[in-house]
């Protein structure tokens, strides 16, 4: 029975990342009502994504939702003058 709960699991976090990484670059509607801070957060984080999920199909080690948050810790929303400079967001 938990093998079954699982496995059922798995699948439906695979599904749930194949969703996201078709969707990522989809503009949303309700963007027009999102502040300037948020639509540059949402940049930042779709920017990130595509890689950060092409990684994790490729070896499946790290969660993508757990490297775009360290990115957004560690840049500061990709503030910091490591990001803008070299594009690292990491460091």
């Amino acid at each position: 029975m938990i093998a079954l709960i699982v496995i059922g699991g798995g699948f439906w976090v695979r599904g749930l990342l194949d969703h996201v990484s078709r969707t990522a670059d989809q503009p949303t509607t309700q963007s027009s009502q999102l502040s300037a801070t948020q639509l540059k957060q949402r940049r930042f984080i779709r920017k990130l994504a595509t890689p950060a999920v092409r990684v994790y199909h490729a070896n499946r080690q790290v969660l993508p939702s757990i490297v775009i948050a360290q990115a957004i810790i560690e840049s500061s929303w990709g503030d910091s003058q490591l990001f803008k400079e070299a594009n690292n967001p990491f460091g």
